[in-house]
């Protein structure tokens, strides 16, 4: 089930989707030592939410609601960056209708 939602997710992706992952500055030796930034491209399909969907609180006007494959796991901090513009990271649901996750759905916003 894992390899047919993986092919799927590859099959019906938009286009990539970047994502940007930054660690926590560190101190060493009494020296704080920045975060580093590191960059993702993953496959995924990015969708509106219907106007159904939109509450005005938990889900707004212009949030996109992404599924990736397992390969990579979303963290709350996150940004995905979709034809330029960024979106960070509101809610994330494993897909995982028993013990293997097949993909995450990630809802994020502007």
């Amino acid at each position: 089930m894992q390899t047919t939602a993986t092919r799927l997710i590859g099959e019906f992706s938009e286009a990539n989707i970047t994502v940007e992952r930054t660690t926590i500055a560190t101190v060493v030796d009494g020296v704080v030592v920045p975060g580093t930034v590191s960059t993702t491209s993953i496959p995924g399909v990015a969708t509106s939410y219907d106007v159904s969907e939109i509450n005005n609180t938990s889900i707004l006007s212009g949030d996109l609601s992404i599924v990736i494959n397992s390969g990579y796991e979303p963290m709350s901090d996150d940004v995905f960056i979709i034809d330029g513009d960024r979106y960070h990271v509101e809610d994330i649901k494993p897909l995982k209708p028993s013990v293997t996750v097949l993909g995450y759905k990630v809802q994020v916003r502007k």
